[in-house]
């Protein structure tokens, strides 16, 4: 809604005549008097504001007085029942017993406090002992993981590198991928380029046929049937020819096909190397990820740091990212396969092309054997120049099937590439024509002289023909050697990637083979090591074999002693002997072989097995120090232990000697007691006497306490009486304020009104001294200046919106202005852009010409060093392989130590907890003994305390005792004047009963009052 629109309504909601105002652009011009109407109205209206404000105060503060009174009523008899409940429980037993035990048993409270509280902090001692082993538990896991994450970032940082690699790969076959595009692309436009020639050819040879017919057609006679069996022919060669486009047709729809084929195997291999970036790019992205879910675990160690198995969890979570890790580089690796694969079928389907290359090279080579046998026909033509009018008779008939021939060969053209072929069917059907010529030539010897002329152009145009058809099929031939150059060059290019396809199988093949290698020398190891304990069990048994044969020969040496002792001189058996002492020599020395290939045997099994004692020893060496360390741990421990149990012993022993020091306190606190028992006797003598005593006193204090509460209630009349008083002053003081304000008020508006009077005077005597025409006059005048005043504000108006949307247009005009100057500079660089590309692009055609036989050796120089970089990629990468596999290995055999301590600390955990448990179990004994020799003590302290106190309290009832008995001898002296004042207690006891009923009447009046004020 508008601010004019608002000030209309409001006018119209008080209504005011539409003579005392006049609405404006931005104000409301208002007549005085109106003014000081709308400032009345104004007044009168805060005035009953502010005056039901004030009542509404006034009733607020007589309501909450009203409450205070009724609240201190009930205070007042809240407290008399109070005091009289009081009175009643001050003189029996079972109170004063309670007022005695209470002490007591708030004493045995704080005892059973104090030892929850020892208790919570025996708890509190022992988590805080738990949380800080572990604490250092969780440390030594975060270092670790701290660790294995700085060794994860590493084969991370190497796995970087090596998709690095890969990806330089990838774009290097991309762009081998490109230019092999761009290369069919150039030889498609070279094919277009060639056709539109043929085309144009095409057209001209067709001109000249038609000039050729129409010359024909003028000179040559028509016989009908010539014509006819000429048409027959015709009609046999068209068939012919639409046979040979069938072919031509299915040759080129098949080779359609191969080049859709080939445009989706491009797509596939381009759409599948979009994949292999994406993934490259993710395998970029995943260290990232890795480094960050890293922070993020070690973060939140740090923060969990008493959660043992959120550890564990986080430890299973690294070993599946390693697993995923691995998977992702074996997905690689596949992906790599399946692109391997994707090559061998571009391949083959290269080889494909290449054999229908072949075939079309084959099929040129038949058309070109046409051609010369036409040529050779021609020959023939040109020597039998006889019949020429049957000839050319048939020539016009033929050139009317080459009409419909030539129509069907646009066709053809239009369709496919192969033109060549088209015009060389034309050309066997030239030299079919021409044997019909040959048949025809004895009936035309007559005709010869007059077609001379005219066999002589047709030779020229023939001949021209023929120059076209050479220089087509010389293009076409360069074509096809460009060709075959081109998938030369791809074949040769295709090897090379075969040949790398091939060096990347083998080093792979290579790689299963040193992996296969490694196992076989570990299974070697192995069998080595059984082999070692095999020989060793040999050589033990031909040891002992040795031994047996040693024995045997001594025997046998004994026996030939004997022999030869035996003998005689003659020496009958020297010769057996001396044979089978060499015998036995050889077999000696065999044995000394052998054993001397078994000392060998067991000099190397010993060297290993000394080995392996030296690194038994050094694992010995380090269990030992293990042991010692753990040892020293235990007996640190026990140490502690030991002098705990050495501080809770002096504890036991300090608590012996306070049980023995409480026991003689129990002895003299019974003498005590038996004392006491005695004085209690006398002082409960004495107490029933001071009873007796006291209620007397009770009486004369009731008496007291009913003339207090009298001397109150007067005060409080009194007080209240005072705060009327005050209230009607506050009210008085406030009337004055308003009848002050309104006499102001109507000072004010005395004056407006003698302003009014002067004003309504002055315009009395101006209205005296004009005449009533003027008067009108004046007024039309004031009505067309206040008219031609709106017209000029509404034309302000009007041209202030004109200015807006001038304004509005310009903006949209300029910033059109600048979009059409940013397009023009667009264009501009666009055009500069283009020329520059232009000139660019001649000078690249002019370096490709000139730079064209070596762009070969160029690019058998970046295949080679290509080929180079990427068997060095290879090896970068095995080596990188190799690595990443050892790194796993030592990392699985650190994993396999740090589980094989986890489980030592484990164990030495379980003992040390077992431990424990026997020193709890004997501290719980302890405890117990000294609980209970506690709870004897804190027994004999409560008996002893209780004694104490009843001592106490009958000392405090003596000395009560006898400050009673001082005061009633006081008073004795008084009682003669009690009795006088009995009769004026009794008095005073049926006035406060009557005092109270006028005290709620004083209230009710009280509330009356307030109400006619605020009312």
């Amino acid at each position: 809604m508008d601010g004019k629109e608002a000030v209309r309504r409001m006018v119209t909601a008080m209504d005011m005549k539409s003579d005392f105002y006049r609405i404006g652009q931005s104000k409301i011009f208002l007549h005085g008097s109106v003014l000081a109407q709308l400032e009345e109205d104004r007044d009168t209206k805060l005035g009953g504001l502010i005056i039901l404000f004030q009542a509404q105060c006034r009733a607020r503060l007589a309501h909450r007085l009203y409450q205070r009174r009724v609240d201190q009523s009930n205070a007042i008899r809240v407290l008399q029942r109070n005091g009289v409940a009081w009175l009643k429980l001050r003189n029996w037993q079972w109170w004063r017993l309670y007022t005695k035990v209470k002490p007591l048993l708030q004493v045995t409270n704080q005892e059973a406090v104090l030892k929850a509280k020892e208790e919570e902090l025996r708890t509190a001692t022992k988590r805080l002992q738990k949380r800080d082993t572990d604490v250092r538990l969780l440390e030594k896991h975060v270092q670790d993981l701290t660790a294995l994450g700085s060794e994860l970032y590493e084969q991370l940082k190497t796995e970087s590198d090596a998709r690095i690699r890969t990806e330089e790969n990838n774009q290097t076959l991309q762009s081998r991928v490109n230019q092999l595009t761009e290369a069919y692309s150039d030889s498609i436009e070279k094919h277009a380029v060639d056709a539109a020639s043929i085309d144009a050819q095409r057209k001209e040879l067709k001109k000249l046929y038609h000039e050729r017919v129409q010359y024909v057609s003028s000179s040559a006679p028509k016989p009908i049937l010539s014509i006819q069996h000429q048409i027959q022919n015709a009609e046999h060669a068209n068939n012919q020819l639409k046979e040979i486009l069938k072919a031509a047709n299915e040759r080129y729809e098949k080779l359609v096909q191969s080049y859709a084929n080939e445009k989706m195997l491009s797509a596939n291999v381009s759409f599948k190397f979009g994949i292999q970036h994406e993934v490259i790019k993710r395998l970029r992205q995943r260290p990232v990820v890795l480094a960050f879910s890293r922070d993020e675990t070690i973060d939140s160690l740090n923060k969990t740091i008493t959660m043992n198995r959120m550890e564990i969890e986080r430890l299973h979570e690294l070993d599946k990212l390693r697993t995923a890790k691995f998977n992702s580089i074996a997905g690689t690796a596949s992906y790599v396969q399946t692109l391997e694969q994707y090559l061998e079928m571009a391949q083959s389907q290269h080889e494909e092309l290449m054999k229908r290359v072949r075939s079309g090279d084959e099929e040129r080579d038949k058309l070109m054997r046409e051609l010369q046998c036409l040529k050779a026909a021609e020959i023939d033509v040109c020597c039998q120049k006889e019949g020429v009018n049957e000839a050319l008779l048939k020539i016009w008939t033929k050139m009317k099937n080459d009409e419909s021939r030539f129509a069907m060969m646009e066709m053809e053209l239009e369709q496919s590439r192969l033109g060549c072929n088209i015009e060389i069917a034309s050309k066997l059907y030239y030299e079919r024509c021409v044997r019909e010529l040959e048949v025809t030539v004895t009936n035309m010897g007559a005709a010869v002289t007059k077609a001379e002329a005219e066999v002589a152009k047709l030779v020229v145009e023939l001949n021209d023909a023929k120059s076209q058809l050479v220089s087509a099929n010389v293009r076409s031939d360069k074509l096809l050697e460009e060709i075959k150059k081109k998938l030369g060059r791809d074949i040769g290019n295709m090897k090379k990637q075969k040949k790398f396809d091939i060096t990347i199988n083998e080093e792979r093949n290579r790689l299963q083979e040193v992996m296969h290698e490694r196992d076989q020398h570990a299974q070697d190891s192995r069998d080595r090591e059984t082999k070692n304990l095999s020989l060793q069990n040999q050589i033990s048994e031909l040891q002992a074999q040795l031994e047996d044969t040693e024995r045997t020969r001594r025997a046998l040496q004994i026996e030939l002693d004997d022999v030869l002792s035996s003998k005689d001189d003659f020496g009958k058996n020297f010769h057996d002997l001396e044979r089978q002492i060499r015998e036995y020599e050889n077999e000696r020395s065999e044995i000394r072989l052998q054993m001397e290939e078994l000392e060998d045997n067991l000099q190397a099994s010993e060297d290993r097995c000394l080995r392996m004692e030296v690194n038994a020893n050094a694992l010995k060496a380090d269990h030992e120090r293990a042991l010692a360390a753990k040892d020293q741990d235990v007996e640190d421990r026990k140490r502690q232990l030991q002098k705990m149990v050495r501080d809770l012993e002096t504890e036991l022993e300090e608590e012996k000697r306070q049980r023995a020091a409480a026991e003689k306190n129990r002895k003299r606190a019974e003498s005590s007691s038996v004392e006491l028992e005695r004085q209690l006797e006398i002082a409960n003598r004495l107490k029933d006497d001071y009873n007796k005593q006291l209620k007397k006193v009770q009486l004369t204090v009731k008496d007291t306490q009913q003339a207090l509460e009298d001397l109150r209630q007067s005060k409080d009349e009194t007080n209240g009486a005072l705060r009327e008083a005050e209230r009607r002053i506050r009210a008085l003081d406030a009337e004055n304020q308003r009848l002050n304000e309104l006499n102001e008020e109507l000072y004010a508006q005395k004056r407006k009104l003698e302003q009014e009077r002067d004003e309504l005077e002055a315009l009395k005597t101006r209205g005296s001294s004009l005449t009533g025409d003027e008067k009108a006059r004046l007024e039309s005048r004031i009505a067309e200046l206040e008219d031609e005043l709106e017209e000029e504000q509404t034309q302000v108006e009007q041209i202030q919106d004109r200015f807006r949307r001038c304004q509005t247009q310009l903006e949209s005009l300029t910033s059109e202005l600048s979009a059409e100057r940013t397009l023009s500079q667009k264009l501009e660089m666009d055009k500069q852009s283009v020329d520059r590309i232009n000139r660019e692009l001649r000078s690249k055609i002019e370096e490709l010409e000139t730079t064209s036989q070596t762009r070969s050796r160029a690019l058998i120089t970046s295949l080679e060093s290509k080929i180079n970089s990427l068997e060095e990629s290879l090896a970068l990468e095995t080596t990188e392989c190799n690595n990443a596999h050892r790194t796993n290995r030592r990392l699985e055999k650190k994993l396999a130590e740090r589980n094989a301590v986890v489980d030592d600390l484990q164990r030495q955990v379980d003992n040390f907890k077992d431990e424990i448990d026997k020193l709890n179990t004997r501290y719980r004994t302890l405890r117990r003994e000294f609980d209970e020799r506690g709870e004897e003590n804190t027994q004999h302290r409560t008996k002893v305390r209780s004694l104490q106190r009843q001592i106490d309290e009958h000392e405090a009832l003596n000395e009560n005792l006898s400050r009673d008995n001082a005061s009633l001898t006081r008073e004795l002296n008084s009682l003669r004047n009690r009795r006088a004042t009995s009769y004026r207690t009794s008095n005073m006891i049926g006035y406060v009963s009557g005092s109270g009923e006028h005290l709620e009447g004083d209230d009710r009046e009280s509330v009356n009052t307030e109400g006619s004020h605020a009312s």
